[in-house]
Parts: structure tokens; sequence; C-alpha cells
């Protein structure tokens, strides 16, 4: 969904919807909080920032923005992360997976704006837990990111590790991970 947003610097933002949602019972794209579907709710925050939104994920979804499909048959949050870096024109994209509906655009700046400083790939991070599927990530991480999709080495806590990067620390509200309808607070 093409947004409003400042398109800081040519970066697009990236959502990624390619998992099997095995663990919600149906697509977690679609699920919906407060009315309004992850997909469009996370669309949303980032169109307030970028330029260009752009749901990354095989198979179609019901969904009016743009969409590319992985470049790897597998399933795994690093494939959509190399598929979002495979389709970026500027030096960082920024990523943010479809589980995470309640992300605001604050977490977005924050994010954002040390990742920029640093001139390195920023994850967030709550409660000590290092956020993966939401953080600007450096296209210089592309060829080594390949390479370990290439290789079987999907772990993406494990490439990580193995490359800089800094962390901001979030409100753990905005990066409640939503696995099961379970997961989803009251209201």
């Amino acid at each position: 969904m093409n947004g409003k947003g400042s398109g800081w610097g040519g970066t697009e933002a990236y959502i990624l919807g390619g998992g099997l949602s095995s663990r919600y019972g149906f697509d977690k794209c679609l699920a919906k909080t407060a009315g309004i579907s992850f997909l469009d709710r996370i669309s949303e925050v980032l169109s307030a920032r970028f330029g260009e939104v752009i749901l990354v994920a095989s198979g179609s979804r019901k969904w009016e923005g743009a969409q590319i499909p992985d470049l790897y048959e597998v399933r795994c949050s690093m494939n959509g992360i190399v598929t979002a870096l495979s389709a970026g024109r500027s030096d960082f994209v920024f990523i943010s997976a479809c589980d995470l509906p309640f992300i605001t655009v604050e977490a977005v700046d924050r994010v954002y704006s040390e990742a920029m400083e640093g001139g390195l790939t920023c994850l967030g991070k709550s409660e000590g837990r290092i956020h993966y599927g939401f953080g600007c990530y450096s296209t210089a991480l592309l060829p080594s990111m390949r390479e370990a999709m290439e290789s079987g080495h999907y772990a993406l806590h494990r490439f990580m590790n193995r490359h800089p990067y800094c962390t901001v620390d979030l409100d753990p509200r905005q990066l409640l991970n939503v696995n099961r309808p379970s997961d989803l607070p009251p209201g």
C-alpha cells in the first residue's frame, strides 16, 4: 500500500508475511485486532514514514498493496529479509513481521533513526529479547545472507550474531508477537 510517508531517503518498508501461521490456525496477515487486519494495521503504521510498503509472501493475499514473492522455497524469516534486501533500492530496508500488529510510528522512528545514525542494521528489542522481525536492515548484509540461505543456514539469530548490528529498547507492547489468537490482549 503506497502511503503518504516521507520515504526517508528512498527506503522502502517490507512486511514479512510468508509464514505458515500453523499456530494461529489461519493466515495471520488476515487476522484482526480492533476490526483491522494485522497486515492493514502494520501497513498503516509503516506508510506514515515510508513512501512504499510491500508485502513479501508467496501465494496471493486479499490485499490491495504491492506484493513480491519470496525468493526461495524455504519458509523462514531470513528468506523474507533476503527477498526484501534484494528488492530494496537504497542502502537500508525497513522490515516488520506480519505478527507484530501493535507496532507504532514511534517505534519505527526510533529503530530507523538509530540505524541511520550508526550506519548499520538496527533491531527492536524488548525485555532482553531481540526481535529480528522488526528492524532496519542494511543491504550490505545481502551477499552473506544469500550465501547462508543457499547453504541451508536459515537461523537468523545465528547469522546476525556474526554481523554488527545495534538494538533499540522498545515497550514490550509495541513488539507483542502474536502467534496464536490467545496471544492477543483482551478487548
